[in-house]
């Protein structure tokens, strides 16, 4: 009995402290990527724009989150937007999904 109550409380710490994370990012320089304005939040104050879109872009694991941004600018792109506001990247069901809306700067 012993024997199997030092093998689960083993067993518990290596899946506590051996656990793999891992952080996906997306380079924005300056708010920018690919001649297109990004913002992971709001406007900025003073910017007056009109939203043209929310737009999706959804795929697996072998597909990255530049991948899925360079899908998200030339919707946006091709919708006629300048811009993406409260662009978001998030795991749903098993699927990376990144979500932004497409704006159109004045």
């Amino acid at each position: 009995m012993r024997k199997y109550f030092s093998i689960s409380v083993l067993l518990v710490f290596i899946f506590l402290f051996a656990s793999c994370t891992s952080l996906r990012t997306i380079p924005i320089s300056e708010n920018r990527y690919d001649g297109m304005e990004i913002f992971t939040s709001n406007v900025p104050l003073g910017r007056d724009y009109q939203e043209v879109r929310i737009i999706r872009v959804t795929g697996g694991w072998l597909s990255g989150p530049r991948t899925k941004m360079n899908r998200l600018v030339r919707q946006a792109k091709r919708a006629g937007a300048n811009g993406l506001v409260d662009v978001k990247y998030d795991i749903i069901d098993g699927k990376n999904r990144l979500t932004g809306t497409a704006v159109r700067f004045m």
